[in-house]
């Protein structure tokens, strides 16, 4: 089962997730076809190790907060305790 233990820009107090910014999401047990979905939108993820996982905020993505989800496909999956702002 996938934990997340940190978001980097956490996307709430360091301000708003904009299309095309970079983010890192650190946890555990990221499985190497782990996946990432953004407010019910899949988003484009390098797993650079089982704790780490890198990606870009889509461009054309929604106004709002959204639920940040990892899968681990087969075994679980874990949501983001906060929500993220894109403006």
């Amino acid at each position: 089962m996938p934990t997340i233990t940190e978001l980097t820009p956490d996307g709430t107090l360091s301000g708003p997730w904009v299309p095309g910014i970079p983010f890192t999401v650190t946890g555990t047990n990221f499985a190497p076809d782990v996946t990432l979905s953004l407010g019910g939108m899949d988003v484009s993820i390098t797993r650079t190790s089982a704790t780490q996982l890198d990606g870009f905020v889509p461009f054309g993505f929604a106004s709002g907060d959204h639920s940040l989800v990892v899968t681990n496909p087969g075994v679980g999956m874990v949501t983001h305790g906060s929500t993220v702002f894109v403006p």
